[in-house]
This record gives C-alpha cells, structure tokens and sequence, in this order.
C-alpha cells in the first residue's frame, strides 16, 4: 500500500505524539519480533529472506515455521512460481521441480539453482503452457505449491499429479478469486489449515492454505 507525502507527514506526527507506541516500534528493531523473523532484512532488500540473509517463501510467517521442520529428504516437490522458495526448499527436500513464466527472473533464479532442481521456463504464459509441464510427469509428487499463475487451474489439475499422501499449498489464499479452486480441492476430500499473518517484505495480513488428507506426508 503506497502513502501520499500529507499521509506520511501525519503518520509520523501521530507516532510523535504517541511516546509508547513510537518506543514500543522502535524496540522491534532490535529486540522484537519483526527483529527476529528477519523482516527487516527483507523489507530493505526487498527480497524474502531470513535475519541471516537466507531465502525463505513469500509465506504467512507462520506457515514458514510451520512447515520447515515437516520436510524430508524423501519428498519431491513441485512449484508454480520460482524464486526465493526454489532455494529454500531445494535444501530440505530431495527434488524441486520449479515452472516460471518470467524469463528475466527465471535466469537471475537460474543462476544460483541447486543441483538438485529442474527449472523450467514456459513457452508462454498461457494456461496450457504453464499446466503443461505439470500434466506431462510421468512420476507423481509429493508437494504441490501453487503460487504463481492461474491459480484455480493449477489447484484443480494439481488434484491428478500428487502422490497418495501428498499436499498442496495454496499462497494468498485469501483472494476471493481463487474461490473456484479451493472449492474443487475441498470438494475431493481434502482437509484445510489456514495460515495468516505478516510476511517477507510487507506489513499486511495474508494467509497460505495447506490442503491434506490423512496420513499425509507432512505428518498433520
């Protein structure tokens, strides 16, 4: 969210006239929470990294710290969308499987890529040609991350590709437009833990959805 010059000039104002608060932020920097999630480092970089400068996802950091523990070097991993994830997943699971539309962003995350991940660069970004390598696999996976585009149409094909005890995660799952896609993936069953909060670089409330069933890999 962009504020005008008048809306900062009165924000600053505000917090002036306000010594707790004003002190109670300013310790954030140093001591507090924002402090030791690393959100500083990120919002100065503008990168989705950690206090220690390492990649993490542009996940509800609640969800981040729910997930990193749960994965295993057994687990092959498919995402839509590369980018800061593809590194911090590649360190915890055997296999990540990336598709990026982006050819830019795809040759700057192409260039520090683990050995153990296969990153594919679309043809385009049209629906067939970014499901398109997702329906080909011969193999199924064991996590599907949905966090780029075509969202709903992802959610649904991913449905078709994920092993027995797979999962699928769902990023910005509060926008009502992926409403479609939620729906078809509850509706085969699947169970939901919702996760909201504050991540990498921005303030706002968000939430990344974990779509499971029982005896799912995760361990939920």
């Amino acid at each position: 969210m962009a504020f005008t010059i008048s809306q900062k000039i009165k924000t600053i104002a505000k917090l002036f006239s306000e010594p707790k608060v004003l002190s109670a932020l300013l310790s954030q920097r140093e001591f507090g929470y924002l402090n030791e999630i690393g959100w500083f480092e990120s919002f100065k970089s503008n990168r989705s990294i950690d206090k220690n400068r390492r990649p993490i996802p542009w996940f509800a950091y609640p969800f981040i710290d729910f997930l990193s523990p749960r994965l295993t070097k057994d687990l092959v991993l498919f995402e839509f969308g590369s980018g800061s994830s593809t590194s911090f997943f590649a360190e915890r699971v055997k296999q990540v499987i990336s598709i990026e539309h982006n050819k830019e962003w795809f040759e700057i995350v192409n260039k520090t890529k683990p050995n153990n991940v296969k990153l594919i660069l679309t043809d385009s970004d049209s629906v067939d040609d970014y499901l398109n390598y997702l329906t080909k696999l011969n193999e199924k996976v064991d996590v599907i991350i949905v966090d780029g585009l075509h969202r709903n149409e992802c959610l649904i094909n991913a449905l078709e590709k994920l092993s027995e005890n797979g999962v699928i995660i769902l990023d910005d799952s509060e926008r009502s437009e992926y409403k479609k896609g939620i729906e078809s993936v509850i509706g085969r069953g699947f169970k939901t833990l919702e996760f909201w909060g504050i991540a990498p670089t921005v303030l706002f409330k968000k939430c990344t959805t974990l779509f499971y069933k029982s005896n799912n890999c995760l361990k939920v």
